[in-house]
């Protein structure tokens, strides 16, 4: 439509159409007091009654007035997205209008306009990005063998009544009509484009102003030739690193456009630096140099002849030689007849503060262990390392009880460990020798062996347990030293210790015997703790990972984004077979292996990232796009953490929850819970159940199955620290009937058929270690943790769970 007189043909035959196609009568219309809605013998011939609304009150004709609102927000919404130009925007309402009327919406019970009318789900397989990159097959009768088969072409939308997708040749500058296609969905060639003015030309596309999607994958653009195959391998990921010609409008385009003025791109000449912290790996590849630094992929890290002419590192492995010789790690010896022999080699990484700033360069010489062999030169290799629930626990109790928290590093810990199989060791790079035909002995454990942790956590339980320390059959890495009114506790993981309790003398008494025995660095009061940031006042303790965070999001190239509200979208569902698969699998998995880790102090993105893991092993296309929300959610509040207050009541209250067949594929529901100290959150958990269960009740009872291990292993972590908690535990589930099979065994017919472990719930409750009680779903705490919410009822949720953020402005 041109102007506005076409108004009176249109809206006739619009009604004619709806009343023709879906045999009903148009009795009421209402508009504004615009001329070209007044139709009165029209209306007057169909019955039809026309109101209009005053002069200057548009809110007596709302709902279309927002509709307009709504097509123009979605409208602007592709017109940025793509970076196509103004003169498309007719295209862009039309598309915009497409895709409004196949979105299920709330108001239509989760249906969308397109189900509501014709009885049917919309097929949006044929769904495009608007304003992608497309390759448009030629016509065989206008070509020579010597031509290209395809052209390049932009995706503009469907023409109504057509099978077919409405393009842009970039070559002819003309518009046409192709149902043979492919597309290139995250391609845009007006990324570039600066639209800052109404109208514009068009400039070229060139490899210095190139977006990328991912910026996280690297570059191999000085690698690529020009051959079609490795563009059309990379399109998936990677964008369309091809010059093209600049392109003019055409008069093809039925569009009425201005003047259009020509533009200029601006090419900041800023240089952007990376903070200090991101260097902790150094790169000696042979990517290209224009390769991103913001990396998922591990860097390489020095070679020997490399580190050799630093300073730095030639002081660091000096340092670590004197430490192997100073403990006796190795007797130079000849190889005796039947031995294998193993390798070693430098291993170097700088050690940073938890502010970033470089702490110290670290060489470590590392056996070869992956080539030992079981049973001749290794056994056993398990070894113990503190569960983070139990560090969890452990500062909420010291800052319930005002105890004093400390840090310890043992010095060259697995140098400590005795060896008792006879292992053959290369000599070290660096390490001078009298004759070459020595090797090395092996005397003492050394990183890299398969039994170096273990003989180092068996070395440093005996040596504790002669101080008197009583080891924790709760968490083995946890020991307690409890005398009457004084307790100390230390929580091991491999050479980092926690050192806390209320007796100091104490405390001094344990830092000397060690650093007496191993050698150790005196850290002062906890503040950084295997990546997790520790913050004291007297109000309490705050447990986050904001650096940790900060580094993920800037080594996906999020930064810059625009914050989601929540982790997951609930109105999108994940299937294993669904979408493009990936085409390196690797970045997802070490994003989600990522992400996992951050959930120790997390719980907000936990279903989230659970939902995600089920598909590490063929991940795809949407299952990338739902990870990347789940970072662009975290860029809202990096610094979001765990707090434990200091006046919190020493009480254990949970709540269990699950969602009844989440999983589309093999219909298991999800666990949730979550246990609280106080008002603190110490413990929580979001899993697929292990069994397809036949109702919602059975979901739940067995989700309070799995809380009650959970509670029962709290109880013995309680006892171990003697710490006399009040019993039962209050425990808190919105299914009545899951309470009732608790408690009784009623419901024979619908219950007979669970396993017997999980009736252990009833023990526990006639034992006395839990109450059930029933609590309304809108108080469910545990209901993040089994579902995907909207953002009200997912912030309101996550604000029960004690979480704080001191980086947020007040």
């Amino acid at each position: 439509m041109k102007n506005k007189t076409e108004v009176r043909s249109i809206l006739q035959n619009f009604i004619l159409l709806t009343e023709n196609q879906f045999s009903c009568k148009l009795k009421k219309l209402r508009s504004d007091n615009g001329k070209e809605f007044i139709l009165k013998d029209f209306f007057n011939t169909k019955g039809i009654l026309h109101e209009t609304s005053c002069v200057e009150t548009p809110q007596q004709n709302g709902i279309v007035e927002r509709k307009h609102q709504h097509i123009l927000n979605v409208c602007r919404s592709l017109l940025f997205q793509s970076k196509v130009p103004k003169s498309f925007w007719s295209f862009a309402i039309k598309h915009a209008v497409h895709i409004i009327n196949r979105l299920p919406t709330p108001f239509l019970n989760n249906k969308s306009p397109f189900e509501m009318i014709f009885n049917q789900k919309p097929n949006l397989h044929d769904l495009k990005t608007f304003g992608c990159l497309a390759y448009v097959s030629t016509l065989s009768g206008g070509r020579n063998k010597l031509e290209p088969r395809a052209h390049k072409c932009i995706f503009l939308g469907f023409k109504t009544g057509t099978k077919g997708f409405v393009l842009f040749n970039l070559h002819s500058k003309s518009i046409l009509l192709s149902r043979h296609a492919i597309f290139h969905q995250t391609v845009f060639p007006y990324i570039n484009v600066f639209d800052n003015q109404s109208n514009s030309n068009i400039v070229p596309i060139s490899n210095d102003n190139i977006f990328q999607p991912y910026d996280f994958f690297p570059s191999y653009s000085d690698h690529l030739t020009n051959n079609p195959n490795s563009i059309e391998n990379a399109s998936n990921n990677f964008e369309n690193h091809t010059q093209d010609p600049p392109i003019e409008m055409s008069q093809s385009i039925p569009i009425e456009t201005g003047q259009i003025q020509p533009i200029t791109t601006r090419v900041s000449l800023r240089s952007k630096s990376r903070p200090g912290y991101l260097d902790q790996y150094h790169c000696y590849n042979t990517v290209s140099s224009d390769s991103t630094s913001n990396s998922l992929y591990p860097m390489h890290l020095y070679i020997f002849k490399e580190a050799s002419t630093k300073d730095c590192w030639k002081q660091a492995m000096i340092a670590e030689l004197d430490a192997l010789e100073r403990n006796r790690t190795w007797s130079l010896v000849t190889l005796p007849p039947g031995k294998k022999l193993i390798g070693c080699k430098w291993v170097y990484r700088t050690k940073h503060k938890a502010n970033g700033t470089v702490e110290r360069y670290k060489a470590r010489l590392v056996a070869k262990g992956f080539t030992q062999t079981e049973g001749i030169d290794y056994f056993e290799t398990f070894s113990p390392v503190a569960k983070i629930t139990s560090i969890r626990f452990l500062l909420a109790l010291a800052s319930s009880h005002n105890w004093f928290i400390h840090q310890l590093d043992i010095d060259n810990a697995f140098l400590h460990g005795d060896l008792d199989e006879e292992v053959y060791m290369r000599p070290p790079q660096g390490l001078r020798l009298p004759s070459s035909k020595l090797v090395c002995k092996l005397e003492k454990s050394l990183y890299g062996l398969k039994q170096a942790s273990r003989n180092w956590n068996q070395k440093l339980t005996s040596e504790l347990t002669l101080m008197g320390y009583k080891q924790s059959f709760a968490d083995h890495s946890l020991f307690v030293n409890f005398t009457g009114s004084s307790i100390t506790i230390l929580l091991i993981y491999v050479d980092d210790i926690v050192l806390s309790g209320n007796d100091m003398t104490e405390i001094k008494k344990v830092k000397a015997h060690l650093h007496n025995k191993f050698h150790i660095k005196d850290l002062g009061s906890l503040k950084f703790f295997l990546g997790l940031e520790v913050a004291r006042s007297k109000k309490g303790i705050l447990l986050n990972q904001r650096k940790y965070c900060l580094e993920l999001i800037d080594e996906t190239g999020l930064l810059g984004c625009k914050p989601a509200p929540t982790p997951a979208d609930p109105a999108m569902k994940l299937h294993v077979d669904h979408g493009d698969l990936l085409h390196d699998p690797t970045v997802f998995r070490r994003l989600i292996g990522r992400l996992l880790y951050l959930t120790n102090t997390r719980p907000d993105i936990s279903f989230s990232v659970q939902q995600l893991s089920q598909f590490v092993s063929k991940p795809r296309e949407p299952h990338m796009q739902a990870a990347l929300r789940i970072v662009r959610y975290l860029k809202g509040a990096p610094g979001l953490g765990l707090f434990y207050s200091s006046t919190n009541p020493l009480k254990i209250q949970a709540f269990s929850d699950s969602d009844w067949a989440t999983c589309a594929t093999t219909r298991r529901s999800v666990t949730g819970y979550c246990v609280f100290i106080g008002n603190s959150l110490i413990s929580w958990k979001s899993k697929k159940q292990s069994t397809v269960s036949r109702s919602s009740s059975e979901a739940e009872y067995r989700a309070l199955a799995s809380l009650t291990c959970e509670l029962q292993w709290l109880k013995y972590l309680c006892d171990s620290m003697h710490i006399k908690i009040p019993t039962p535990f209050a425990t808190f589930s919105d299914s009545q009937s899951a309470i009732q099979i608790s408690k009784n065994p009623t419901f024979h017919e619908r219950t007979k058929h669970i396993e017997v472990d999980c009736h252990l719930i009833r023990i526990k409750i006639q034992e006395g270690l839990l109450h059930l009680i029933h609590v309304l779903s809108a108080n469910q705490l545990a209901d993040a943790f089994t579902k995907a919410l909207f953002p009200k009822p997912f912030h309101t949720a996550i604000s029960k769970l004690g979480l704080l953020n001191i980086y947020h402005p007040t």
